[in-house]
């Protein structure tokens, strides 16, 4: 295939046609210093007015460009990337659905550049989507294991957001903190769990005491493979593999049309996110029945793994 220009590939992004665009990726990745800065131009017009992609669901160039932003893990992409995920209410799972817990975590680690400044500052904005904010702490933990950042420092910063001042008092948030808490060894921060446990910030239909006691019997070198798995899941090595597989695109044998919900870009069974709260869930009276269906989910990515 000869070389494409910018507006080429520009314009077989912007609208959902159930194709994904193989080739236009790869001729982005050549291309990849002179086709950042209109990748970001999209989402910087996102900010300026979501509208537009709130009432078109066949746009996707904003999806393109957060998912190659992402794989090329551009500090000058940073800025946008975290503005457009700290759109108020739930304007960004409106607009990037499932990426907001899929992928986000991960972009938002790749391009930050070594600083976590911009990274907290979406954990503690109180008008951000609470998933968004979930992804940002996800990404913290993603630092420690990176040595970016020491984990006693990210602890410090997690203990110090049970307060019950960080949101509203039914949110999802400390469910999120508490399993990101959990995830990296909770050793020292488990009288700050008990206390939010007793307060009643934590749900433990999300996420129970006996999870930590379970990972305080793993032990951290455990906890810290897990987290390097994930890690490994979120960034593949193949730009592709980042959306080739989404739910939304015809495979490449495929004959029939699949019905497009961008809200609904699914992971693989088998490398589902692992977080306690489902990505539609706000209100803590939802999270019993959220929870029943988690646990259904991950027995049958189970057995279809045991399969084959």
């Amino acid at each position: 295939m000869n070389t494409m220009e910018i507006p080429e590939i520009l314009e077989a992004f912007k609208l959902y046609d159930e194709i994904y665009k193989r080739e236009h990726v790869e001729e982005a990745v050549k291309i990849r210093d002179k086709i950042i800065p209109h990748l970001i131009a999209i989402l910087e017009r996102i900010v300026s007015d979501p509208t537009p992609y709130i009432e078109n669901d066949t746009y996707f160039d904003h999806l393109y460009s957060v998912i190659l932003l992402g794989y090329f893990g551009d500090p000058s992409s940073h800025e946008a990337i975290i503005d457009v995920f700290s759109l108020p209410g739930d304007i960004p799972n409106q607009i990037f659905g499932d990426i907001v817990t899929g992928e986000l975590p991960a972009i938002l680690f790749r391009t930050c550049g070594g600083s976590l400044d911009k990274i907290k500052s979406l954990a503690l904005n109180k008008e951000a989507y609470t998933f968004c904010r979930g992804s940002a702490l996800q990404a913290m933990v993603y630092a420690v294991i990176d040595g970016m950042i020491p984990r006693e420092e990210v602890l410090n910063f997690f203990g110090s957001l049970f307060t019950g001042t960080e949101d509203k008092i039914d949110s999802a948030f400390w469910d999120l903190l508490a399993y990101y808490v959990c995830e990296l060894y909770p050793e020292e921060l488990m009288p700050v769990i008990r206390k939010a446990y007793k307060d009643k910030l934590i749900d433990p239909w999300s996420i129970t005491p006996e999870d930590f006691e379970e990972a305080l019997e793993h032990g951290k070198e455990y906890a810290f493979e897990r987290i390097r798995e994930d890690m490994k899941r979120r960034m593949p090595a193949d730009v592709h593999d980042y959306m080739s597989w989404w739910a939304c695109f015809k495979s490449d044998k495929e004959q029939s049309t699949i019905p497009f919900d961008q809200t609904k870009i699914a992971a693989p069974q088998d490398t589902l996110p692992i977080a306690p709260v489902n990505i539609t869930t706000i209100s803590k009276k939802d999270k019993k029945s959220d929870k029943q269906k988690r646990k259904k989910k991950m027995a049958e990515a189970s057995r279809k793994k045991n399969r084959n």
